[in-house]
């Protein structure tokens, strides 16, 4: 069978990491690793610049797409599409699973929870033309046992930054994140698997696929003690208090660790504390940031609004925090109230979501009503906040910063 791997991304304002990043997607190029030698596939990857050909979909019998909240609707469409021109179509990610019902409307069979457990089961049956209208996964992956992922000279090209997966799943279980909810608890790969595809990519430039890659410290040291050995460097995603731990700080500089994304969120500790996030403390941040440029890591991370523990001078206080702990790189945006967590469950419950449309979903609009400010005071403190912190002379700063730690190349995509 020939199979199309998609990740739909619509056009829109969505900071969707893996873009951010030029890095491969988790998803698409999982499913990939797991596809048995007799069928053939092509990897479509809208988020990359990818563009879906006739002659790929004359080519195709089967096409699985995955995509996030604000790209569902684009990737509906895509699969009504593909549906016209007589493929099997097939839906999953976390929006499918998360809302199943909707999803099967546009599809021949969506997936529910993580593809690889069911992956060959659904290619057998829709080998055959039986596709069932679902697939559930009731078993979380065996790390040990996934495939490392394609890694061919032309999908090597057509990213800046290769991805290795490390880890699924995160500990924590913050309010608005969809990570628990979906993966149920936070596993890694063997070490060995880690280092082994690294050294057959050739690549000396890695993104580290992990939820939350420092929450194992034991793990974590092991890795980044055989990452050393490879002389790469690399990015990845991590909670700010792994910076507690000095030496697993040193570590992670000594192996390469250039650009770390921190999810500070917010400089209030009763919305992080709200959010199943209190383990977070904003006046932690200075110290443990200094330390992390100490040891040369460039540190990004999201600063959100609309928390219900946001009052009006939450866009002023933020401006003075991020100024003084001196992050390198802010995304001021809105929190969103993703399908599958908590505070969409909320939200919902209190009947104070204001938009239907999933591609309103982006971090960039206001979908919800906020508690103690109107939606328009909430997308004009955002405005503002986004204005200031990237004033020329605070941009600036920051370049000079990075620069001084990283050069060049990281400091290019961080203004």
């Amino acid at each position: 069978m020939n199979i199309l791997i998609i990740k739909a991304s619509a056009e829109s304002d969505f900071k969707d990491y893996k873009k951010y990043m030029s890095s491969p997607p988790q998803g698409i190029f999982s499913l990939a690793a797991a596809m048995p030698n007799a069928h053939s596939f092509e990897i479509i990857d809208e988020t990359n610049g990818d563009k879906l050909s006739k002659k790929q979909i004359e080519w195709a019998q089967l096409a699985i797409l995955t995509a996030s909240t604000p790209d569902i609707t684009h990737a509906y469409q895509l699969a009504q599409k593909l549906k016209e021109s007589s493929l099997m179509v097939v839906l999953s990610g976390l929006h499918v699973t998360f809302l199943p019902s909707e999803a099967a409307y546009y599809a021949d069979s969506v997936i529910i929870g993580e593809a690889e457990p069911v992956w060959q089961t659904l290619l057998a049956d829709a080998d055959k033309g039986l596709l069932k209208p679902s697939y559930k996964s009731n078993e979380q992956v065996d790390m040990g046992n996934l495939n490392p992922w394609p890694n061919t000279a032309d999908l090597k090209e057509r990213y800046g930054t290769w991805g290795v997966l490390v880890g699924r799943g995160c500990k924590n279980s913050c309010s608005y994140c969809t990570v628990r909810p979906f993966f149920k608890r936070e596993v890694f790969r063997p070490v060995s698997h880690v280092i082994d595809e690294i050294r057959a990519s050739g690549k000396k430039y890695l993104e580290l696929h992990a939820d939350n890659l420092c929450s194992d410290p034991d793990y974590a040291f092991e890795l980044f003690t055989e990452l050393k050995k490879l002389k790469v460097q690399w990015v990845g995603e991590a909670t700010l208090d792994f910076a507690e731990n000095e030496a697993l700080v040193e570590a992670a500089a000594q192996s390469g660790l250039t650009y770390l994304l921190v999810g500070l969120e917010t400089c209030s500790h009763p919305a992080l504390k709200m959010a199943g996030k209190g383990f977070i403390k904003p006046a932690r941040a200075k110290e443990l940031i200094r330390r992390l440029h100490d040891n040369d890591i460039v540190v990004d991370s999201c600063m959100l609004f609309g928390f219900d523990e946001h009052e009006k001078d939450i866009f002023d206080e933020t401006i003075a925090f991020v100024d003084d702990v001196k992050l390198d790189v802010i995304h001021p945006n809105f929190i969103t109230p993703f399908p599958g967590t908590k505070f969409y469950n909320q939200l919902l419950r209190e009947e104070r979501l204001l938009s239907n449309d999933w591609a309103d979903y982006d971090c960039s609009h206001v979908v919800f009503q906020p508690k103690h400010m109107t939606p328009q005071e909430l997308e004009n403190g955002v405005i503002k906040v986004r204005d200031t912190l990237y004033s020329t002379g605070r941009r600036l700063k920051r370049f000079a910063r990075v620069t001084s730690m990283q050069g060049l190349y990281v400091s290019s995509m961080t203004t």
